[in-house]
């Protein structure tokens, strides 16, 4: 029998089950990470290496106590809540009560598989959980600036990348303690260890914490090849030594994972491949879909239409693309190179990649999850308003080609508005250049070409010839809401359409009741269990658990 995404799209697959509201004990929810393994999840992790029968055993025991439960990070507590929510909840009180948990992950040390391990974060310190003895054995600093997410590696699960508004990103080792003296490397002509510490991708001057975790990798952001803004997403690669990272100059890179030596912090600064030509904002999340093949997903770009400051918003995306110089550095059948290096054109925009597909956002969609069947197939949850949408990736079309040539009416439009002009010292092409706001990282990508052109005054400011000044377009029928979002109109790409316009899954709240109180938005989503439960968290303290319908 074919799963429940391959189905029809008109149907609700999935049903709701309850809610549960935090109370008066906690006041908001900032993050959520569901128990991400299932019973078979041993036999491929750490490379199929594990071979003692009673770890195979008694992870079935561990999977059976935990498949369904869900980590919440709150304000002034740490919540986990085992069997769907429906059973105990497990409470770990922050210091403060002001304090947030911003990140939340799910881990395993190899010295115990048996033992699950919860990595949260508040503000820029790390600490890792023990489940079992229901205590901190681990509490970390390195970074200096707020951590924005946290990325546990597949196959290895002791491995963490964490990334954060400093712009880097670290990679930590849970098999290892954390350090207690600097061990970093000497700038020429000096003969001492540096001390220049985290902002430069180095170890602190003193110890980097207390008990399990050691940072092994840096990194670095910076005018070499790194991020220069925040970096706010991360994802391992399945099989190679590989990480991808996302942020808000825009940018999404790949790095090479250097080989780690116990004791020695690696730094690396110039990625394998870096280009910010697939999205005009902030990119949000990256995660990998096969050998070559990713997704990104990026926030609304708020772009400035004439000199004016008339602004409006273009919508975020939703990217598939393959990354076309993976053979270059990992050719098949060989094996993988201990040191590689990369050029300028690939660490500097570079263009080695190709968009399968690509769809527009609502402009207020800005969380999603992406989660990988058992069938390799992955599926796209997006939260909006009181219900959850769900879309096969694998199912996406692909992007339509810009028209070419262009259509006349396009070419007459251009010819008719293209003018040369000196009101802001620039001319031509140069004054009406469409630009991004400083908020977005910089300036828009040239010659992308958009159904709605945008030249000259005459478009953003001025009615059509013979309308008399101040005269504004509206129909008799049109609402306040219709005419500002008319005002602050959204550009649309050739070639990329909305996503919602394709057929998907909706997962909905139930309707209001007379005898119960309306249930909040839906403001984060997450799908476990094999793709047969769905999570819901709303950022004023109240879960929601949705259950696949039973066939």
């Amino acid at each position: 029998m074919d799963p429940w995404f391959r189905g029809p799209k008109a149907t609700e697959p999935f049903k709701f089950v309850r809610s549960l509201n935090a109370g008066r004990n906690t006041r908001q929810f900032h993050c959520m990470a569901a128990f991400p393994w299932d019973m078979h999840a041993m036999a491929d992790l750490w490379g199929s290496q594990v071979t003692d029968e009673k770890v195979l055993s008694g992870w079935k025991g561990i999977a059976e106590d935990w498949m369904g439960a869900v980590a919440v990070g709150s304000t002034g507590a740490l919540l986990i809540l085992p069997k769907l929510a429906s059973a105990e909840p497990i409470t770990i009180r922050l210091p403060d009560d002001s304090q947030e948990v911003q990140c939340i992950a799910w881990a395993l040390s190899p010295d115990d598989p048996l033992d699950p391990l919860i990595i949260y974060t508040v503000h820029s310190v790390i600490f890792i959980l023990d489940l079992k003895l229901r205590k901190i054995i681990g509490k970390l600093r390195g970074h200096g600036g707020l951590i924005t997410s946290i990325a546990v590696h597949p196959i290895h699960p002791y491995l963490f990348c964490t990334t954060s508004r400093d712009f880097t990103a670290r990679i930590y080792d849970l098999t290892l303690p954390a350090t207690q003296k600097p061990n970093n490397p000497h700038w020429p002509p000096r003969t001492h260890q540096s001390l220049a510490g985290p902002a430069h991708g180095f170890q602190l001057s003193e110890p980097e914490g207390e008990g399990l975790g050691q940072c092994v990798i840096v990194l670095v952001g910076g005018r070499a090849g790194g991020h220069r803004g925040a970096v706010l997403h991360a994802a391992f690669h399945h099989s190679l030594p590989l990480i991808a990272t996302c942020g808000v100059d825009r940018a999404v890179k790949l790095w090479c994972i250097p080989s780690m030596k116990r004791g020695v912090l690696a730094r690396e600064d110039k990625p394998l491949f870096s280009t910010d030509y697939i999205h005009r904002a902030r990119i949000l999340s990256v995660t990998w879909l096969s050998i070559d093949i990713l997704v990104t997903h990026s926030a609304p770009a708020l772009m400035l239409r004439d000199p004016d400051d008339d602004t409006y918003y273009e919508s975020g995306t939703i990217t598939v693309w393959r990354w076309l110089g993976l053979n270059r550095f990992f050719p098949a059948g060989k094996p993988i190179q201990k040191i590689m290096r990369s050029c300028a054109s690939d660490y500097r925009n570079s263009e080695t990649f190709g968009i399968l597909s690509s769809y527009f956002l609502p402009l207020t969609s800005l969380n999603s999850h992406v989660y990988t069947s058992s069938t390799n197939e992955s599926l796209l949850s997006i939260s909006m308003g009181r219900a959850v949408h769900v879309f096969n990736i694998t199912q996406f079309d692909p992007r339509l080609p810009p028209a070419c040539p262009p259509s006349t009416d396009d070419v007459a439009e251009l010819t008719r508005r293209l003018r040369l002009s000196d009101d802001d010292g620039k001319e031509g092409r140069e004054a009406r250049r469409p630009r991004i706001s400083d908020d977005d990282g910089g300036d828009g990508e040239e010659g992308r070409e958009t159904r709605r052109l945008r030249i000259s005054d005459d478009d953003g400011g001025e009615e059509e010839e013979g309308r008399e000044e101040g005269e504004e377009d509206e129909s008799p029928d049109e609402s306040e809401g219709e005419r500002e979002t008319r005002k602050h109109a959204v550009s649309v790409v050739s070639g990329v359409t909305d996503l919602f316009e394709n057929d998907g899954w909706t997962v909905r709240l139930p309707p209001p009741e007379p005898l119960r109180a309306d249930l909040p938005d839906i403001d984060m989503c997450e799908m476990a269990c094999g793709g047969t439960v769905m999570f819901g968290a709303s950022k004023t303290g109240t879960l929601f658990v949705w259950k696949l319908n039973s066939p």
